[in-house]
Formats: structure tokens, sequence, C-alpha cells
């Protein structure tokens, strides 16, 4: 192939390759609801606010994972820079059964062709083991949203392992799909015999039918003393 074909086609794959790179940004603005477009949809919406958390990303949870008690840990919400008028953290301790309204500044504004504002609270953890949840419930004009983890389908009916923890979605209402933070005792001693150990939880009478009489027969639509 000559030279002067190759140049067009050299600068055929370039321009392809810089369109692929800017449709599929790596640090792109993540859509509400995760509609292409920036619609809303599906029992979220809200347009596209560039909003942003993951639980498993210390840049927006700070320690990752579980903590010991008398940790400060710090939370950060991303959003385009303006684009949300306040943010807050519903903390709910679920050992106390008590809720935490906690609010949000923003401490960082960042200069790149985004340009997003990174929204921060700190909260001590306390002196006692807990389990915690928490959310985040966004003001945009007279509009409340709510980001959350998107462990669930959008109407809510089908749970997704894999999707639990990580990043969240926008929501018009709550499904309270919150993220988990656990606080455990830095003092907790684990047995020498248990660490590192195997164990294997056995229940021989779930696979032996101890009593045939109270079996249900074909076509029967109770069963157990009707229930």
């Amino acid at each position: 192939m000559g030279k002067q074909k190759i140049l067009p086609l050299i600068g055929l794959v370039l321009l392809i390759a810089a369109l692929l790179v800017a449709s599929f940004p790596a640090s792109g603005p993540v859509q509400a609801g995760g509609s292409a477009g920036g619609g809303s949809g599906g029992g979220s919406g809200g347009g596209s606010f560039g909003l942003h958390h993951s639980s498993h990303n210390d840049l927006y949870r700070s320690p990752f994972g579980a903590v010991p008690t008398n940790t400060t840990v710090t939370l950060r919400l991303r959003s385009f820079a303006g684009a949300v008028d306040s943010a807050t953290i519903r903390i709910w301790n679920d050992f106390a059964k008590q809720q935490t309204m906690l609010p949000m500044a923003v401490v960082a504004t960042t200069l790149d062709q985004y340009h997003y504002d990174y929204w921060e609270a700190t909260f001590d953890v306390g002196k006692d083991p807990a389990l915690y949840w928490y959310r985040f419930v966004v003001r945009i004009g007279d509009e409340t949203y709510f980001y959350e983890d998107d462990s669930r389908s959008r109407d809510n009916s089908t749970y997704y392992p894999s999707s639990e923890g990580g990043s969240g979605r926008l929501y018009q209402e709550s499904p309270d799909l919150s993220w988990q933070l656990t606080v455990y005792d830095p003092n907790f001693y684990t047995p020498e015999w248990m660490r590192n150990a195997v164990v294997y939880q056995i229940f021989p009478d779930r696979f032996r039918n101890g009593d045939l009489t109270n079996d249900p027969t074909d076509g029967s639509p109770t069963f157990y003393d009707g229930q």
C-alpha cells in the first residue's frame, strides 16, 4: 500500500479513537437513574447532575470498609458544580434505632472538563460497636432527591447481590437502599482454634422426611394445617 493511501487511513483511525474516548470518559458524569441522555424514568429521575458516591472508593469514603470504635469517617458526594443546592447524609444506627441528619458542605471544585463539586461531611462512629446505614438527600431547586445504593431493580422487585455497595443511583423517592458501615470493637479476641478455620453447619433433618403422613399430595393447594 502506498504512502499516500496509508496517511488518510491513519487519520481515520485516530479520529475514530478520539470519538470513542469522548463517548466513554473514564470519569464521566453519572446519569440520573442510569439513563442515557440524562432523562428521567423508571422510578428515578431529576436529570443529569453528575452525582456519584462509591463506598468502595476511599475518595468518597475514608477509611474504607469496617472501622474500629472511636473512628472519624469522612463521606463525600460528587455533583456538577452549582447543580445541587444542599446535600445531607441520613445516618441510621441500627443498634440504637436512632437517625442522624448530617449536613454536607462543598470542600472542593475541580477545574477539569466536567467541573465537579465535592460535598463532604465527617462523623465520629462512637465508642460502642454499631451497624450504621447511610444515604444522601439532595435539594435541587424545589425538589428533593435521594442518592442511594443500586442493588435492586428500578421497581425494587429484583435484588442484585453483585451490585451491593459501590456506586449508587439517583431516586425521586427513597427505596431505603442505604450503604452499610460496620463499627467493631478493636479489642475483640478471636480464639486461636477459630482463626483461619473452615466451619460446616449441617442440618440432617433437612434431608430426611421424618413424617410421610403430612406430605402434600399432588394438586393440593395447602399443607401444614392449611397454612
